[in-house]
């Protein structure tokens, strides 16, 4: 952390959590450049799609209440969306990047114009990529997917009559006190709220601005380092969701051909030092984020920046993290 981030750049936040125990917690640059004010563990950062893991829980929590069944097809829920396509397109393909559907990120440039700009109601998203021809037949190819996530947004909001923001609040962050985390706005007051930057080099600027009804379910959180690890102790000890519900989302998924794929539901599965881990991070205007579970030795690490870059990579400085502790 020391060696990755300057204090006089925007920098980091970072914890590391060993069983049950803080082995590290602190930051290192700077919350807003521009008023000289430093980060800290308390520092709130848009944390991208590591939102994904909460909106995959909160389709789970409402599979566990009898609500909804991930095999089920989204025409069921989503009466609006091309019957043709909703018909054949269930949960699980959403949760599991699989659905085939045209990711609304990749549109040419859709990211790059105003158009990131404006402000939409879940539907109006949602009308921007439905009527585009498929990449593929569900469960053909895994092709990550923040179109599938806007839909499991919609659909939550559909099932429970609450906003996908109200949802999360009251069944997530309420429930585990995580009173650092929000969905993201720009026009609420959130204390020790991070601003983000582009850093190139030495060279910094303000990030693009982006309506954060954009990134909806797919990418809209804000939260902490230290709330992430609240949030991760208590989905590894059970106490989010059922046995059979944390399988299916820390579950490598396979293709209609039987070959594996790297997702579960909200999480990416892969092996480090021959041990299972379970992680995902993310990346939206002036932040990315990282946040790795090592299963074996359960440890957990979160790093979250404000200032990235190619030298400055979350992901990177978390493995490294990983290595000082279990080498």
């Amino acid at each position: 952390v020391q060696s990755t981030y300057s204090d006089d750049l925007p920098g980091a936040a970072v914890i590391v959590v060993k069983d049950g125990e803080v082995l590290y917690s602190g930051a290192k640059g700077l919350a807003n450049v521009e008023l000289n004010v430093p980060l800290n563990v308390d520092s709130v950062f848009r944390i991208g799609s590591i939102t994904k893991q909460f909106t995959a829980a909160s389709i789970l929590l409402l599979e566990e209440r009898g609500l909804l069944s991930v095999e089920d097809t989204i025409d069921q829920y989503l009466p609006d969306y091309p019957a043709e396509y909703a018909s054949t397109i269930t949960i699980h393909h959403l949760l599991s990047h699989t659905s085939g559907i045209v990711t609304y990120t990749g549109i040419p440039g859709y990211m790059t114009t105003e158009k990131i700009r404006a402000d939409l109601s879940t539907s109006s998203l949602v009308d921007v990529f439905k009527d585009l021809e498929p990449n593929s037949a569900p469960g053909e190819e895994w092709l990550y997917n923040n179109s599938g996530y806007v839909l499991l947004g919609a659909i939550i909001e559909s099932v429970s009559g609450q906003t996908y923001e109200e949802f999360v609040d009251e069944n997530i962050f309420q429930k585990l006190s995580m009173n650092n985390s929000y969905y993201g706005k720009h026009n609420t007051i959130i204390p020790n709220r991070a601003a983000g930057y582009r850093v190139l080099d030495d060279h910094v600027e303000n990030a693009p601005y982006i309506s954060m009804t954009q990134p909806h379910a797919a990418g809209s959180l804000l939260s902490t380092v230290e709330d992430l690890a609240k949030w991760d102790a208590a989905l590894f000890s059970g106490k989010v969701l059922s046995e059979d519900s944390f399988r299916k989302m820390t579950t490598a998924g396979e293709l209609n051909n039987g070959e594996k794929h790297i997702y579960g539901y909200g999480f990416i599965i892969g092996r480090m030092m021959d041990m299972k881990v379970v992680s995902h991070g993310g990346g939206i205007f002036g932040f990315a984020t990282a946040g790795m579970h090592i299963e074996g030795a359960n440890l957990f690490v979160a790093v979250f920046s404000n200032g990235p870059s190619r030298e400055r990579n979350p992901n990177s400085v978390a493995q490294d993290i990983v290595g000082v502790v279990l080498r």
